[in-house]
Formats: C-alpha cells, structure tokens, sequence
C-alpha cells in the first residue's frame, strides 16, 4: 500500500466519522410544529409562512449539568408561566449529556419546548471543553492564532451542537459570549463561523450523511460586550465577508438602561446606529440590564420592561 493510498484511506475515514457526527436530525417520532427560522436581511422570518418574527425572551436558569432532563422541563413550564408572551429562552449552560456526540437526552426539552411555542438559542462554546480562549496567554508564546483555535477544541464542541440541536426550534447557536479579554483572538470567531457552515453544509449535501437533505443550516451569533467603543466595530467586522464565512445573528448584552433618566435615550442612540449600519443580518439584544450597586442604583429598577418591545426596540 502506497504513502498516497494510505493518505487516502485516513482521509476517508476522518470523513466517515465527521459525517456520523452529523446525527439523525432527532424527533424520535414527534412532529415539531414550530418551523424553522430563517435570517433574510435584517429580520427573522417564518420559513413557511414567511412572517416576521420578533423575538421576546428570556435567560435560562443554570439548573445543573448532572440534572435530569425532568428538571429542566419543569422551569421551562414555569417560565412560560411566567408570560404567554415569552418566545424565546436562552441556554447559558445545557446539561453534560446535551455535548455528547450521538447523546438525544435534550430532544425531550426541546419538544416540550416546542409544545410552548419556544425557540431556543444554543451555546456553541462550552466550559469544560469547547471553549474559546479567554485570555492572550492561551494561544501560545507568541500569540498564535492556529494555537488560539485549537485551544479547548471548540470545533469538536461546535460538531456536537449541530448533531444535537438539530430541530426546527433551535433558534440560532451562540459561537460565543463575550471575548473583550481576548479579542485580538476574533478572527478566531470569524473562522469558527466558516468551519461550522462549511460542516454543517457537508452534513446536508453528502449522500453518505445522516442527515443527507435534512440538515439545517442553523443561524450563527455572536453575543458581545456592550463596550460602546468597540461594539459596532466588531460587528462590522463579523458581519464583513459572503454568507458563508459570516456571523448570522450579532447580539448586544446590553447595559445601557443605569437610570430610568437616561435609559430610553440610551435605546434611541441603539436604533440609530443599528438602522444607519445596515449590517447583512439580525441585530438583537441577548441580554438585558444594567449595573447595579454603588456608585450606580441599588437594584435594577426593571422600568423598561413594562412595553419594552413597542417602545424601546424599533
């Protein structure tokens, strides 16, 4: 057998094994009646009746990693409780086995979840592996950005997200949550983006995968820093380039409502810069709030939640 034959042979079977990784798209027998979610523009749509979406959601509480799938449930029904309204959650942290590959111990949440009329937006970067580097250090002496991207496997992690999240409600998969510690290491991010459509467009066209035609092409976010200076930079540069090597969806974990006096114009600034950039793709808030605690207020006041969709967001 010939270096070249060999070479094929392990490339063929690097192959076969990322084309496993791309699951059996879930259901285990149950409809979804959610329809996915398309990004066309600037805006979310229904991809089968073509409606707007305008997401209202929350952040999900870190229930436990060792918890039983039941727990999980029953604070989503809590949640949803909470407003009929509510849309949307957010996962910070999804359980040890919901980051395995070949591991459909979450399908029962997101089904649940899709019974309560609840899209889910997905961690793409994890903790105890999967991860981003968060400081300079970790990408090597010299600051290499190969050694950045190998740093904590967060392609193998990204695999496993898109194996496993592969439903009609998974909103979109957060890439990651906030490098201001690091963010010479972004175009680490850009190509986390291009790697994972590149996978995830495998996984839908090889006759030999899975999930051959049925793959969904997940939108990707980025939810970054409200740092006022930098934050619209960054998502010019994440948005910059064709659709296949871009972010989807740029998120703002946003901090500018400190006093019910200055909030709302803080939201109007917001609008206008968001409406003059004009970006390729959903701009949102991912979260919400304000620093609290001397000098600042002693507890969030919350004042702008009351028709926050209908007054704040344009």
């Amino acid at each position: 057998m010939t270096a070249s034959t060999l070479l094929g042979a392990a490339a063929a079977l690097t192959l076969s094994l990322a084309l496993q990784g791309c699951g059996s798209g879930g259901g285990g027998g149950y409809t979804f009646t959610l329809a996915p979610l398309e990004v066309k523009g600037q805006n979310f749509y229904d991809s089968v009746s073509g409606a707007q979406f305008h997401p209202k959601g929350i952040g999900f509480p870190n229930v436990g990693k060792d918890v039983n799938v039941t727990e999980w449930i029953a604070v989503l029904q809590r949640i949803k409780g909470f407003s009929s309204e509510i849309n949307l959650i957010r996962l910070y942290e999804p359980p040890t086995c919901a980051t395995k590959f070949e591991d459909s111990c979450f399908e029962a949440f997101m089904q649940e979840a899709d019974k309560l009329g609840i899209y889910v937006l997905v961690p793409g970067s994890g903790t105890d592996w999967g991860y981003f580097p968060g400081l300079p250090s970790a990408c090597g002496p010299t600051f290499n950005m190969q050694d950045c991207y190998k740093t904590g496997g967060v392609l193998g992690f990204g695999r496993t997200v898109v194996n496993n999240f592969n439903f009609p409600n998974t909103m979109a998969i957060i890439l990651a949550n906030e490098m201001e510690q690091n963010m010479a290491a972004l175009p680490v991010l850009k190509a986390y983006a291009r790697d994972l459509k590149l996978y995830k467009s495998m996984c839908n066209s090889n006759g030999d995968s899975p999930t051959s035609g049925n793959m969904r092409q997940i939108p990707l976010m980025y939810a970054a820093t409200d740092s006022a200076a930098d934050t619209w930079d960054e998502a010019d540069y994440l948005f910059c380039g064709s659709q296949d090597v871009s972010i989807d969806v740029y998120g703002l974990n946003c901090e500018r409502w400190v006093s019910d006096k200055g909030g709302r114009g803080q939201y109007d600034k917001i609008n206008s810069i968001v409406a003059a950039r004009k970006w390729p793709g959903v701009y949102m808030h991912s979260e919400e709030g304000g620093p609290y605690g001397a000098p600042y207020p002693a507890v969030p006041s919350w004042n702008q939640i009351p028709g926050y969709f209908n007054d704040c967001l344009q």
